[in-house]
């Protein structure tokens, strides 16, 4: 192994003026500095892109690229195309690194083995105020045929490329690259296809990322078809050749995002969103499997049978009556 390998850190930016600065200043910053920061500007029309290219001309390790808006997974790939690191992170733009991130990460380096850590939710109104809501003490290990059953665990943060450290030789050598045409858990895809090349996976439970907590951010954001495209990742990994466990656990994934864009899109506009809701509908209608599996709660079960069969009005009837009793 190399004792001092070079990391790439990865950051697209689209419109953060308020928060980029946050982000790059925990990079330049680290304990460790055999770093490559590259920062992909992707068409932002505020001065995010001013703003990196100061911090560009202060600090060498610096690799600032620009492109016209074509959403994250492009900035990601076009960041990817250019690394030169051994080793490389994504770090979300409104995002920041606790100062020993990378230190961290590659003391847990054991050969072909995915690092993984925690993470602090931090609040938007006071940014002192940070949660850690992973509530291990224990390191964890996963190797072989159950690394895909133990990665689908919340704590390993599944939706989410952050958070993690992983090997360049491996990306280069699948050809592993963000899928544009997905823009919604195209994150879990990308790490979901990284796995199928990885003899371990290490869990660490140390938060050394920040994750700024925004209404506004892409996550928060209200019903839109694009989130879609969630359902398409999810079958995409189904496609591969899956142990039963993982199979089930996917499906089960796929139903309850769908679900919850079904609930999104009745709350945002049913009218306007009838052809979504019709496509949701028949996407559940599929995946009709998950009732039989023994993992699958009563609970979840009824709520599969409402979203699926019945009529969006009486969805709606329903919804508007658990939230007047919530109110009262």
């Amino acid at each position: 192994m190399n004792r001092n390998p070079k990391v790439t850190i990865i950051i697209p930016a689209y419109n953060v003026e308020e928060y980029i600065y946050r982000g790059i200043e925990s990079c330049i910053n680290q304990t460790y500095d055999n770093l490559e920061i590259i920062i992909v500007d992707d068409g932002s029309t505020d001065k995010t892109a001013l703003i990196i290219e100061q911090y560009a001309h202060k600090d060498s390790r610096i690799v600032f690229l620009k492109q016209k808006n074509a959403g994250v997974s492009s900035a990601r790939n076009n960041a990817l195309d250019h690394t030169t690191g051994n080793y490389v992170v994504f770090l979300d733009s409104d995002d920041w690194l606790e100062l020993n991130a990378v230190d961290q990460l590659l003391s847990r380096v054991d050969g072909e083995s995915f690092i993984i850590c925690s993470r602090y939710i931090v609040d938007e109104t006071n940014t002192d105020l940070k949660e850690n809501d992973d509530v291990r003490t224990e390191f964890e290990v996963a190797k072989g045929a159950t690394i895909l059953e133990s990665f689908l665990y919340k704590y390993f943060y599944f939706q989410s490329s952050c958070y993690k450290l992983f090997d360049v030789e491996i990306i280069n050598k699948y050809s592993l690259r963000f899928s544009e045409d997905i823009s919604h858990g195209e994150d879990g895809l990308f790490v979901f296809q990284y796995l199928q090349f990885i003899n371990s996976l290490i869990s660490v439970p140390i938060p050394l990322w920040n994750i700024l907590e925004r209404s506004k951010s892409a996550s928060n954001s209200s019903f839109n078809v694009k989130k879609l495209t969630a359902i398409d990742a999810a079958e995409n990994m189904l496609a591969y050749d899956l142990s039963q466990n993982v199979h089930i656990q996917i499906v089960r994934y796929l139903v309850t995002r769908a679900e919850t864009m079904y609930l999104d899109a009745c709350l945002s506009d049913a009218n306007n969103n009838k052809e979504a809701i019709r496509s949701i509908k028949t996407k559940l209608v599929k995946y009709k499997e998950v009732l039989k599996y023994s993992q699958t709660t009563f609970r979840e079960k009824i709520r599969f049978c409402v979203i699926t069969y019945i009529p969006v009005f009486f969805v709606e009837k329903i919804m508007w009556f658990k939230r007047k009793l919530k109110n009262n």
